[in-house]
């Protein structure tokens, strides 16, 4: 099953990369109505698939993803990673110190949030969630300067990969700190820890997954095993801007040797 691009909260989306090609396809494109998309071409994404990874970089970073993982997650990846090799993928480590930073990136989230739904909220706030209200009111609290600063943080991140991705053609890391948790679980453990799964300070989570939403960077997430329980581990590959051909034929290949094929969960 693959899983939705540049997503801050990861949900499945389609059962295979081909049909997430498609799916995208059909989706891609300028829309002169829509301020934030640009007129490129928009590649043919599935005619690319059956590529090998042959000759294709392949970014390990050393910062950031991998500092805070389960250690059924950084089995999972690590294997998967190493799958990729023999696959034809040549691995070469990178740095991203400045994601130490990233938490920052949130900032501006949390402010253009509150804009865009405070004309729903004054009058339909009973339809929104506890979560979801909690949080996005929250953003009424961010400063100028905080945005300002925050916006500063997200350029150099954004110059930072850029920099990277000269030198790889695509980044594979883990999706999730930990194994997708159960629906109706509200914390977590990790390192004696205990984190919060939805609402205000769910941000662990996400922090492999939301940097995406403000470097611009199309990300697509994989499962690549599952842990005791059953419950999935995901791979995410990351790409360069308009590069979804690139992370859709690395992620179909990968497809194809994941022990994590052909199973499904049992709903029953």
């Amino acid at each position: 099953m693959v899983t939705s691009f540049n997503g801050d909260h990861i949900g499945p989306m389609t059962r295979s990369t081909r049909d997430a090609a498609l799916v995208l396809q059909a989706i891609a494109g300028y829309d002169p109505l829509d301020p934030s998309t640009v007129p490129v071409q928009v590649d043919d994404y599935a005619d690319g698939l059956d590529k090998g990874l042959a000759g294709l970089k392949m970014g390990i970073p050393t910062d950031h993803f991998f500092d805070l993982l389960g250690p059924e997650v950084a089995s999972s990846v690590e294997k998967a990673i190493a799958a990729l090799e023999e696959l034809g993928a040549t691995p070469v480590k990178v740095d991203l110190p400045t994601m130490k930073y990233s938490a920052a990136l949130r900032i501006p989230g949390m402010a253009d949030g509150i804009v865009t739904h405070e004309p729903y909220m004054r009058d339909n706030w009973q339809d929104y969630g506890p979560d979801t209200l909690y949080r996005t009111l929250a953003g009424q609290f961010v400063l100028g300067r905080d945005y300002s600063k925050a916006m500063k943080v997200q350029r150099l991140i954004k110059e930072e990969f850029a920099r990277v991705l000269q030198k790889v053609d695509f980044l594979a890391a883990p999706t999730c700190p930990v194994a997708a948790p159960p629906i109706g679980a509200k914390t977590i453990s990790m390192g004696g820890k205990e984190f919060t799964t939805r609402g205000p300070g769910a941000g662990y989570l996400a922090r492999n997954t939301s940097p995406s939403n403000s470097t611009g960077l199309p990300a697509v997430s994989v499962p690549c095993g599952h842990d005791d329980e059953g419950l999935p581990i995901g791979l995410q590959i990351i790409g360069r801007p308009f590069d979804e051909a690139t992370i859709l034929q690395v992620a179909h290949n990968y497809e194809g040797v994941s022990p994590a094929q052909g199973r499904r969960p049992d709903l029953n």
